[in-house]
């Protein structure tokens, strides 16, 4: 895989500002980097809502690759499977029909490597 560059522990947290859907992400991965994300777990802490997708957005083009249907309040839900994100991107997870003042949580385990070590 390359020299691990460092470690990824990052607690992301956001307050949804109107009804509608609420988004937590990441900030994008800097220029030479990858992130490889070993385990992303997100929920609502305030109630349950619509359809929660976890998702990589680059500039406008958004590849979901997990949900959750009909997630519970206050719950945690996870993707175990090893996603990366390249230079660029970000991470994200999104929730319908969400209220003002949800509070969305999102964290990410794993770790950043070099891009030019990682290919």
């Amino acid at each position: 895989m390359g020299k691990t560059l460092d470690l990824v522990r990052l607690p992301l947290k956001a307050v949804v500002a109107v009804n509608g859907v609420g988004t937590v992400a990441s900030k994008r991965v800097e220029n030479g980097q990858v992130m490889v994300c070993q385990s992303i777990t997100w929920r609502n802490r305030t109630g349950a809502r619509g359809t929660l997708v976890l998702q990589i957005r680059s500039d406008d083009v958004v590849y979901p690759f997990a949900n959750q249907l009909t997630p519970g309040a206050n719950t945690w839900y996870w993707d175990p499977y090893e996603v990366r994100i390249n230079e660029g991107e970000q991470i994200e997870a999104s929730q319908e029909t969400c209220i003002a003042a949800d509070i969305l949580d999102l964290i990410v385990l794993g770790y950043i490597v070099y891009k030019s070590e990682a290919e």
